[in-house]
């Protein structure tokens, strides 16, 4: 009997413990399970250093390219908005020897940009407010390039952009009071002006343009070149006309040096292909800074 009731005894004991065990099982296996997938989720730390680096890439590309697009937005509508603030000047406004800063654009970086006020000042004052002057650049870029420090290249120790000539034109300079036109800018550019005042008056009498004393400058341009006793009045004159290809046809001229060195001559030119290439060469760059006012003055 006793064995009997140890028997039943222990059987409840066991039975309420396995009862007592089951729920602890189960969160152990729960707590086992969420273990396993929270491994399967993490990943290696430098792999989620490099995950995180391309994202923060792509999200800094986003935004470049955002910016990128609004700035060029802004830049569009800032460009219209300047092209549509600039106006062109009228024919029937007054002379202004100073050029506007949106009127040219290639010509501000000309070695012949720095001369334009100082020319246009000095010949004006000259010659009137409707001269051309822009001609004027045309020819110191015939003569130098527009460049003041450049040597005499025809052997008479020329000086400045218009190679003027102390041995020729020194007297004359020094009648009008300007002893230090060499070197002085101001004084060199007035003397300029007036001496080429003096080749007007000496260019051939057939190219007057009526009954006033303007010339046509061409060949204005071309005495200065050569000197009054030169070849373009001599072809005017020998043309009958003052037309710049007719009297080409009938010039004759020799044979000049135009590179002169110590050791001889380094280059030699016909003087009719000089000079009337030196009025087409004024001709054509001077256009470039051509002011939109009228003018009496003929150029051909």
């Amino acid at each position: 009997m006793l064995f009997a009731t140890v028997l039943m005894k222990s059987k409840y004991i066991v039975a309420i413990t396995i009862l007592c065990l089951i729920p602890i099982i189960s969160t152990c296996k729960k707590t086992d399970t969420t273990n396993k997938i929270d491994n399967k989720n993490k990943q290696h730390p430098i792999k989620t250093l490099i995950q995180e680096n391309i994202n923060n890439t792509t999200s800094t590309k986003k935004t470049v390219t955002n910016n990128k697009q609004n700035n060029n937005k802004t830049n569009i509508i800032t460009n219209n908005n300047t092209q549509k603030e600039v106006k062109p000047v009228k024919d029937n406004k007054p002379f202004n020897p100073y050029p506007n800063p949106w009127w040219t654009k290639a010509k501000y970086y000309s070695p012949c940009f720095r001369y334009v006020n100082t020319v246009a000042t000095q010949f004006v004052s000259v010659y009137g407010d409707e001269y051309p002057w822009w001609f004027n650049i045309g020819q110191l870029y015939a003569e130098t390039g527009c460049r003041w420090e450049m040597s005499s290249s025809d052997g008479w120790g020329s000086v400045g952009p218009a190679q003027i000539t102390p041995a020729f034109e020194g007297r004359f300079m020094r009648s009008l009071g300007l002893y230090h036109w060499e070197t002085d800018f101001a004084q060199y550019f007035y003397g300029y002006a007036r001496l080429m005042m003096r080749y007007l008056n000496e260019t051939n009498k057939l190219c007057y343009t009526g009954p006033t004393i303007q010339k046509r400058m061409w060949a204005w341009f071309q005495v200065y070149n050569t000197g009054p006793g030169g070849v373009v009045n001599a072809a005017i004159t020998r043309a009958g006309v003052c037309n710049h290809d007719i009297a080409w046809k009938h010039c004759h001229g020799r044979w000049i040096c135009v590179w002169k060195t110590r050791s001889g001559c380094r280059q030699w030119r016909n003087a009719c292909d000089i000079n009337f290439k030196y009025s087409e060469t004024i001709y054509n760059y001077g256009l470039k800074y051509k002011q939109p006012y009228k003018t009496d003055w003929l150029f051909w």
